[in-house]
């Protein structure tokens, strides 16, 4: 059986043109709309999943980030971070590119998921975590993203994650799997495939 690639998002409908490309293109995929890093692990524990390739999509970019820092990535042999939510997105004293609590509120009405998952997501400090990923990482991120915006997010992650590949995708807003879903395809088609 073919590796699987591993939807993460908690709304599985996100996935709809990433699911089918990659099912076109012969894979095998598999959404998971799970509670964060420790049930993604023990799905991948059930599936007895090597080599597979994490796809996380805003709050999963969360999980993704977490399983491989706390999980380790002895079942994973690549991941891509769609609209990411980390390195920390609240604005403190030792991170004052965060977002204001303005920006935190608009970010938090606009993510999917429960309002537990979204508080735990946006509240949660990424910065350690991504040192410990040792997996080479693809970044896809929309620069009119005004939900996750890139200057928050995606544009701190070079020199955090130790092998990144980061693509900006012009005009892209947030919830790029479906607002830009060939340039996503795209990238996403060529990543999993080298």
């Amino acid at each position: 059986m073919s590796e699987p690639m591993v939807l993460v998002h908690e709304d599985s409908a996100s996935w709809k043109e990433q699911h089918r490309a990659l099912t076109a293109a012969g894979h095998r995929v598999v959404p998971f709309a799970g509670d964060g890093p420790d049930e993604l692990a023990d799905c991948l524990e059930q599936m007895s999943a090597t080599g597979c390739v994490l796809i996380g999509a805003a709050v999963g970019t969360g999980t993704v980030v977490r399983y491989l820092s706390g999980h380790g990535s002895g079942r994973v042999r690549k991941a891509v971070l769609i609209g990411a939510v980390p390195p920390f997105l609240t604005r403190s004293g030792d991170n004052p590119e965060g977002l204001d609590a303005a920006a935190l509120a608009v970010t938090r009405s606009r993510l999917g998921g429960g309002a537990t998952l979204v508080d735990s997501v946006v509240g949660t400090d990424y910065r350690d975590d991504l040192p410990r990923i040792d997996v080479p990482v693809l970044l896809l991120h929309g620069d009119a993203d005004t939900v996750l915006p890139i200057d928050a997010t995606a544009h701190r992650l070079p020199g955090l994650i130790p092998d990144l590949r980061y693509e900006v995708i012009p005009d892209g807003p947030y919830d790029l799997g479906r607002a830009r879903p060939e340039a996503v395809n795209r990238y996403l088609l060529d990543w999993v495939a080298s």
